[in-house]
């Protein structure tokens, strides 16, 4: 036989059971590789839990990650000249990090995208079990569901409940993935914040020195128990009469710069100790003053926190305050509140009884309405019920031989009489001696305005009396009302960043409650705060007094119409400030339990770091988002247990629809070449027949699961 022939004869077709035989062969080694890759893609999709699980717990917990991203040595000693040199160099590993983590989450989406697309693969399998007619536009959802366009193409030959179901379920689907991207950003990228520290109880606030004379030592440097008991107030001068004439010339110098508008343009900034206080003026009606005790306690922490970190090795418990970008010291306390204004109007007085007098003050407009004023009588006197207090001094005046005379007087309950003539109790706005006046029923009358309501209870009035010029139809004076909060003073302890130690309010704008009672101020504060003794006279050669002794007379020899007291109120609050800033606080230890009157005064630090965290409403949408992917995984896992390992990874959408079309058992003569396509359709996981217009009809419900 000849080499041609012998070629021919092995180009002829082996019979049916070689084909068979190499069929199954076939078929072997295709079941080996589908178990392959079956297991490949469920490994696959197990495994990302490990990010998704990472990244929740890591925002659920808030870890700190600290200075830098994907370094550990960011560390700053804020009084170190080379500070900002490692803080820029931080910063740029910073960003470097930051763009490989926004990859890091570009990969936790697409690999999500793998997952999803083996769901619905199982799902588009499983409704091939269930279904006769499939529309054959199904066949590509699981390719194409991350495309929000193709939600638009639906498939014709859709009519059934489970095509429906099917098609929402894609829309579902979708949606998920698409912020699987945006949400795994969200939360792979930690930001910058702050952290608060585990704070130190120091005890629960008791009460504020206020109702009292000053009495404590601690009120200035040279002051003793016995020098304020006997109302010797000048031992505040070093330093608080300095502190005064400074605001007083800083405030004369905005003048001259500005001139006077309706607010004056000049910050109460004064120093205690290692740090600076500032008033609170966001309020148009109240300033907010520190108190100068917690300003001596948060200068004490300052210095504490300046001793550690320049110490070599650093102490523990300081190690995480240089692992950040910037710290604060908090310290939580009272702050006073002071609301007020200058007026000037009719002065009556009138002696009801023994050492039983009744003031009266016209001019009131802190709250007129349409150019309304008001008259307010206060009383002054030990025979009166309650509480009520007064303290003289007077301001050396250096252009006459007689000094300004500064009464001030505490009140606890004020009149505001509806009308001059209101007898027996008032007549022209006197008020008069008449035994059938019950003055103590006058004086618990209610206001008659709400908007007065606040103000007709525990008040600080300065009545100022300038010879030759005072009289009893021009009087100016001043009211003081006073409130106290709870706020957290916080200080920037880095000497680049805040040079001056300035301390401030985390509160920028605090409020008084509606219904809140002013509190009980002793008179003596306000002399305290001049560093004047009872009786005594502040130098006239202080910048306070020859300032305050200038807007004085001015305001009483304008007319009505050329008359302004922004400025002289001002002067008064800043006086009122200095006084009212010393007033001092108890804390009780275990005696007290923590409440709204009396909240717990702790010290703490706050650190500026990168860290995770749910403080954004895109962050809880993220851990939402991500919590629906874990589930989903867990969904794919439970389906290929449930499918005891027949459920297969995802075909390419060519194999599927070749093999789908290859599949013919027409001829049931043709039995090895029926099995091999039968063989290769069972195998891609659908078994059809035939295509007929948008549908796939088929011969049998047996799908290789």
């Amino acid at each position: 036989m000849s080499t041609t022939e012998q070629n021919r004869t092995n180009e002829i077709p082996s019979g049916p059971q070689n084909n068979k035989s190499e069929a199954l062969e076939t078929l072997r080694r295709r079941t080996t590789w589908k178990v392959y890759q079956t297991a490949c893609h469920q490994l696959l999709c197990l495994l990302w839990l490990g990010p998704a699980l990472t990244l929740v717990v890591l925002n659920f917990c808030g870890y700190v990650v600290g200075a830098g991203i994907g370094r550990h040595d960011c560390r700053f000693n804020v009084f170190s000249s080379r500070t900002f040199e490692e803080e820029a160099k931080c910063n740029t590993a910073s960003h470097t990090a930051m763009g490989w983590l926004q990859l890091a989450s570009k990969v936790v989406e697409i690999w999500f995208m793998i997952v999803i697309s083996g769901i619905l693969y199982d799902l588009l399998k499983l409704l091939t079990c269930l279904e006769n007619h499939f529309p054959i536009a199904f066949l590509a959802k699981y390719v194409e569901f991350g495309d929000p366009l193709s939600l638009t193409r639906w498939p014709k030959g859709a009519k059934k409940f489970k095509h429906h179901a099917f098609i929402i379920l894609v829309a579902l689907f979708c949606l998920l993935v698409n912020l699987m991207g945006p949400a795994s950003a969200v939360l792979t990228l930690p930001s910058l914040r702050w952290i608060d520290m585990a704070p130190r109880p120091l005890g629960v606030f008791d009460s504020i020195n206020a109702h009292d004379p000053p009495r404590k030592s601690d009120v200035a440097i040279n002051c003793n128990a016995s020098m304020l008991a006997a109302g010797n107030f000048s031992c505040t001068q070093v330093p608080y009469a300095h502190i005064l004439d400074q605001l007083f010339a800083s405030v004369a110098s905005s003048l001259e710069q500005i001139g006077a508008t309706d607010i004056i343009f000049d910050p109460v900034i004064s120093q205690e100790q290692q740090v600076s206080l500032i008033v609170n003026t966001t309020d148009a009606d109240v300033d907010w003053i520190p108190v100068r005790q917690v300003g001596r306690e948060i200068s004490d922490d300052y210095l504490r926190y300046a001793n550690a970190v320049r110490q070599e090795p650093l102490p523990a418990n300081y190690a995480p305050l240089t692992s950040s970008l910037s710290t604060l010291l908090i310290r939580n306390g009272p702050i006073v509140g002071l609301a007020g204004g200058a007026y000037r109007g009719n002065l009556s007085v009138g002696i009801v009884g023994d050492e039983k007098t009744v003031r009266c003050y016209g001019g009131w407009d802190l709250y007129a309405e349409e150019g309304t004023e008001f008259t307010r009588c206060i009383r002054v006197g030990k025979g009166w019920t309650g509480t009520n207090m007064h303290s003289r001094f007077y301001l050396g005046d250096t252009d006459s031989p007689r000094n300004v005379t500064v009464d001030v007087y505490f009140a606890d309950r004020v009149h505001t009489p509806s009308q001059p003539n209101d007898p027996p109790c008032f007549i022209d706005g006197s008020p008069q001696a008449n035994p059938n006046c019950n003055w103590d029923q006058v004086f618990l009358a209610d206001p008659p305005s709400e908007r007065v309501q606040n103000t007709s209870v525990n008040i600080i009035l300065v009545e100022y009396t300038v010879p030759e010029l005072s009289t009893g139809s021009r009087t100016v004076w001043c009211d003081d009302i006073v409130y106290v909060k709870f706020d957290r003073y916080s200080l920037d302890p880095s000497p680049f960043s805040n040079f001056i130690h300035l301390t401030l309010l985390e509160n920028a704008d605090p409020r008084v409650a509606p219904g809140t009672a002013p509190l009980t101020v002793h008179s003596d504060w306000i002399l305290a705060g001049w560093s004047v003794d009872q009786n005594g006279t502040v130098d006239g050669t202080r910048s306070a007094a020859r300032t305050m002794i200038q807007l004085l007379k001015q305001a009483l020899r304008d007319d009505v119409d050329h008359l302004n007291l922004t400025t002289l109120s001002f002067m008064d609050g800043v006086a009122a400030d200095v006084g009212l800033s010393m007033i001092g606080y108890n804390i009780s230890n275990g005696i007290l339990a923590p409440d709204a009157y009396h909240p717990e005064v702790t010290a703490s630090v706050k650190i500026y770091v990168w860290a995770y965290g749910l403080q954004s409403r895109t962050s809880i949408v993220g851990v939402a988002v991500l919590i629906i992917g874990i589930f989903c995984v867990l969904l794919r896992m439970a389906m290929a247990i449930l499918g005891q390992g027949g459920y297969s990874s995802p075909r390419s959408l060519a194999r599927l629809l070749l093999a789908a079309l290859e599949h013919e058992r027409d001829d049931p003569n043709n039995a090895c070449d029926g099995c091999a396509k039968e063989t290769r359709a069972m195998e891609e996981g659908l078994v059809m027949a035939k295509v007929q217009g948008p549908k796939i009809s088929f011969l049998t419900r047996r799908v290789s699961l």
